[in-house]
């Protein structure tokens, strides 16, 4: 835009130069034949300083112009550039405009917010609140009565601790695992359990104790390796006791009855009565086969006479030490 404005304003100066020129030369062509006379000296005189004069003042603009020139480039660009400068300023005003309407949109919705929080603030001051400090109460009471019946709980444990200290020096603790309470019956006086118990390696039922040798012996040597045992020779009393040793052995076993000392005159080693009955011997039994005068019992079958001399495992018996349960306290 510089570059057009400064070809026009050449073009101007040079057409006006051109024009003068031209005026020149017609001045001067129709004053050929003119003659300057001396009448006309001064009115000749005239034109030509008025043409000088004009000249000049066309050379002066020419000049100012051309002086003038580069400031009005610089004016245009000034301008150009404050145009771009508004032009922006209006694109910046609209972006502002949008912006400030998004920001009062933006503090409505800040504004119905703080609304919300200003109306639960309301109703956690007037209900909440004191609903808390209610329930805070409430929570200090029982933790209060908590203090208290743990002060009672400890107390009573110490006292607890106390007796149990005391009892243990006077008694022995038995575990409910023990086999001391394997075989507790409820036989006994009033309310206290009977517990019958045996050495190790003696089994227990009801209220005695039964083991069996190793060993193959005769009736003699059956009778006293029981009696070194601390027992005798089994004697059976019911049923029920024959029907347990007949299931407790594992081969043909010497028991406590026998007639060596008088033929048909039965004898319990422990002189226990003997009445015959039907469930205590084997059909045909006793027969005294060939002086036999001894008693042995077989597994899952009845008793029979025997020769004494024959060598059967030994089934003991003795009597169960007893303890007494009564509650939580086992007394002998």
């Amino acid at each position: 835009m510089d570059s057009a404005l400064y070809a026009d304003l050449t073009l101007q100066s040079h057409e006006g130069q051109r024009q003068a020129t031209l005026r020149m030369d017609g001045k001067a062509d129709s004053n050929e034949d003119m003659s300057c006379t001396s009448k006309k000296n001064v009115r000749c005189s005239f034109s030509q300083w008025l043409l000088v004069g004009s000249l000049l003042l066309l050379l002066i603009c020419v000049a100012l112009t051309a002086a003038m020139f580069p400031y009005y480039l610089q004016v245009g660009s000034h301008l150009r550039r404050a145009e771009e400068e508004v032009e922006t300023l209006r694109t910046n005003s609209s972006h502002w405009l949008d912006e400030l309407e998004m920001a009062q949109e933006y503090g409505l919705l800040v504004q119905k917010n703080l609304s919300s929080v200003q109306r639960e603030y309301r109703s956690l001051h007037e209900v909440i609140l004191p609903r808390l400090l209610y329930n805070q109460t409430q929570r200090r009471k029982e933790l209060t009565a908590i203090e208290r019946q743990r002060q009672e709980l400890r107390l009573n444990l110490s006292k607890l601790q106390e007796e149990y200290r005391s009892l243990r020096e006077k008694n022995i603790l038995v575990p409910w695992s023990s086999e001391l309470l394997m075989s507790c019956t409820g036989v006994g006086q009033e309310s206290a359990i009977l517990c019958p118990f045996c050495p190790p390696g003696w089994r227990v039922f009801e209220l005695s104790c039964y083991l069996l040798s190793e060993d193959a012996q005769n009736w003699e040597e059956s009778l006293s390796w029981c009696r070194m045992k601390g027992g005798y020779l089994a004697v059976i009393n019911d049923e029920d006791e024959q029907d347990f040793l007949e299931g407790f052995l594992n081969d043909t076993a010497w028991i406590g009855l026998s007639d060596h000392r008088r033929e048909g005159n039965w004898r319990w080693v422990d002189e226990t009565p003997y009445e015959s009955t039907t469930w205590f011997w084997q059909p045909d039994q006793p027969d005294n086969d060939g002086d036999e005068d001894c008693v042995s019992l077989s597994p899952a079958s009845k008793c029979s006479d025997d020769k004494c001399g024959e060598k059967y495992t030994s089934a003991c018996e003795r009597r169960a030490e007893r303890l007494t349960l009564n509650g939580s306290v086992l007394s002998n």
